[in-house]
């Protein structure tokens, strides 16, 4: 058996939300940026059972919403 045939690609499905801690990593900034932002309403959570969430929608809305389109000039 050749070694590529023992190889297997496991597809990760995306997760709907993130954690404060996933979406920090993802913004590269920290957890206390990420809940700054949901206290001062810049982006919208879930909680429930001590959980907080953060929905991949609002999250790339927020992105959306925030691009710096400017161009340097050259």
């Amino acid at each position: 058996m050749a070694l590529m045939d023992e190889i297997h690609v496991v597809e990760r499905e995306e997760q709907p939300f993130y954690t404060v801690e996933t979406l920090a990593r993802r913004l590269a900034v920290t957890t206390r940026t990420v809940k700054n932002m949901i206290r001062d309403g810049e982006i919208a959570s879930y909680r429930f059972r001590g959980c907080r969430r953060i929905d991949k929608a609002d999250v790339d809305s927020f992105l959306a919403n925030h691009r710096d389109e400017r161009r340097q000039a050259a």
